[in-house]
This record gives C-alpha cells, structure tokens and sequence, in this order.
C-alpha cells in the first residue's frame, strides 16, 4: 500500500506540476517531499499526544535523515548522477535556513512552542513561494 501510495503522489504532483507549469523540482521538495513525510507526522502527532516526545526525534531523526541522505544517494546513482538545477539549489538553501531556524527555536529547552511552530510553518510557506519563484 505505501508503494501504490507514493507512486500515485509522484505521479500526481508530476502532473500537476505540468499543468500549473512549475518546475518539477519544485514539486519534489514541496508536494512529494510533504506526502511522503504524512506517515511519519502522523505518528509524531501521535507521540506528542501521548507524551513519548522521544520517539517524535527517534521518527524525525531517523526516517527524515535515512529519506533524505540513502534515498537520494540511491537515486542519484541509479540515475546515473546528481541532477542539480535552480530550484535545488534554491531548496537547499531553504533546507539549511528552516534547519537554522528550527535550531534557534528550540534553543536549549529542545521543545517548539505553538507560536514557534506558527513561525516554522510561515517560514516554510514563504520559503515555498520563493521556491516557486
């Protein structure tokens, strides 16, 4: 089921991009990269609820990190290399600005507040639109 389901959303958010005319790189790091982490917010979510705040950095930490460093070392060598364009670069400089952020955020106390993660969530946002354009 996560297969078929991953499938459907790449195909989906490569369509829509091509009807909207976005880049597709705009699609990975936004569309596909948000429907594939669904599973593992809702567990944090889950976690947070229950008071298990360690397995919430246990699930980040590891699916996050294991998605994005094998996965697209994995895909980069069976593409035959890395495929690198504006909005990448752009994206990673998103990346390393919203990590920044969130280290600042949760400073020492290592929690977000609900106002910090209001603020996480703009930061994202308008990190998307500058993505887009």
């Amino acid at each position: 089921g996560t297969l078929v389901g991953a499938q459907a959303i790449v195909l989906g958010a490569t369509g829509l991009a091509e009807e909207l005319g976005l880049a597709e790189g705009l699609v990975g790091l936004a569309l596909v990269a948000v429907g594939t982490s669904l599973p593992e917010l809702a567990t944090g979510v889950a976690a947070v609820r229950r008071g298990e705040d360690e397995l919430l950095v246990g699930n980040v930490l590891g699916s996050n990190l294991f998605n994005s460093l094998v996965v697209a070392a994995l895909v980069a060598v069976a593409g035959g290399g890395l495929v690198v364009d504006d909005v990448i670069r752009r994206g990673v400089v998103l990346l390393v600005v919203l990590v920044g952020l969130g280290w600042a955020v949760m400073g020492r106390r290592l929690r977000v507040s609900r106002r910090e993660g209001v603020l996480l969530l703009v930061a994202y946002a308008v990190g998307l639109a500058w993505l887009a354009g």
